[in-house]
């Protein structure tokens, strides 16, 4: 069982401990985006559209969208985004400019899309009858959607774990943190998610330079 010393939180906030810390870095290394490719929290609508999320939820340009060339959702390749409908809870990946014949398989619209029927997504029944409803999905970016993406995900905020992002709270990525309105030091804020239990979230933005 994680046992956590909490005199930091309460050294901080008193008797008002917030029940989500809110994390802001006015300006971080790039380095900070690679947390987003092993998979970060987001809130937004579900029950819609793997396309209408993009373009209304994440607010994607049409630069940005159109970059994007591969959708893995819970693990399959989508080759219709219009039509593949975001579930609570999911796993959506995003790729862009993924080499060799493994990405070119998994690219949607892909010529060769009919050689992985086995493991394509396909809209089925329950999603044609989704209704649209907050939620929360999990997010991961990889190849070159993450240099153009992680900016403007870290922009809009994620949610991750204090275990998660502790490892990032360092001086070659940043030089202060705003944690719940209160601007700390690095080190102070590696101690306050010190005194978080592992799994606790974290909302967490961020502005890279």
């Amino acid at each position: 069982m994680h046992k956590t010393d909490i005199s930091p939180i309460r050294s901080a906030f008193g008797d008002n401990i917030p029940a989500t810390l809110r994390v802001h870095v006015p300006e971080a290394a790039s380095g900070l985006g690679l947390l987003l490719q092993s998979g970060v929290g987001v809130d937004c609508l579900t029950g819609i559209s793997l396309e209408r999320l993009l373009v209304e939820e994440l607010q994607l340009g049409k630069e940005l969208r159109n970059k994007l060339n591969v959708f893995l959702l819970d693990g399959k390749p989508v080759d219709e985004p219009e039509k593949a409908v975001i579930d609570n809870g999911c796993r959506l990946a995003l790729a862009a400019g993924v080499p060799g014949v493994v990405g070119m398989a998994m690219r949607s619209g892909s010529p060769v899309a009919a050689m992985r029927p086995s493991i394509t997504h396909h809209a089925g029944e329950n999603e044609k009858k989704a209704e649209a409803a907050p939620g929360r999905i999990e997010l991961a970016l990889f190849s070159l959607a993450l240099p153009f993406l992680a900016p403007h995900m870290l922009r809009r905020g994620i949610l991750v774990t204090a275990r998660k992002l502790e490892p990032y709270l360092r001086p070659t990525l940043m030089q202060s943190c705003i944690i719940n309105n209160m601007t700390k030091t690095v080190e102070q804020s590696r101690h306050l998610l010190a005194a978080l239990a592992p799994e606790n979230l974290v909302l967490m933005t961020a502005i890279l330079r």
